[in-house]
């Protein structure tokens, strides 16, 4: 959510803890190896989680996925991914308004 020019928010969602407080948190980066992980937050069943990204690349594409840890082992979510908006500048704005 909230995508823009350098910042966006991925959003998870904890299914099910099998009845223990889990660590969640999101791996990202440009392509499926990610390389960058948020801070991890505790949840449980039914919880959702979210971090905001920054300091992102406008008209760049990101992967990200969910990630949920607790003594029972680790899950991953899907790979997804999002677009950054396209920084346009005003000289180029106007001269695409002039054609």
């Amino acid at each position: 959510t909230g995508i823009g020019q350098v910042s966006a928010t991925p959003n998870g969602f904890l299914d099910d803890d099998g009845g223990l407080v889990t660590d969640c948190w999101f791996e990202w980066g440009l392509d499926t190896t990610y390389g960058t992980e948020t801070p991890p937050e505790y949840k449980s069943s039914g919880e959702s989680f979210a971090f905001e990204l920054h300091d992102l690349v406008p008209g760049t594409t990101y992967h990200f996925r969910a990630v949920a840890r607790n003594c029972f082992g680790v899950s991953y979510g899907a790979d997804e991914e999002f677009s950054t908006d396209i920084q346009i500048n005003r000289a180029h704005a106007l001269s695409r308004e002039e054609l």
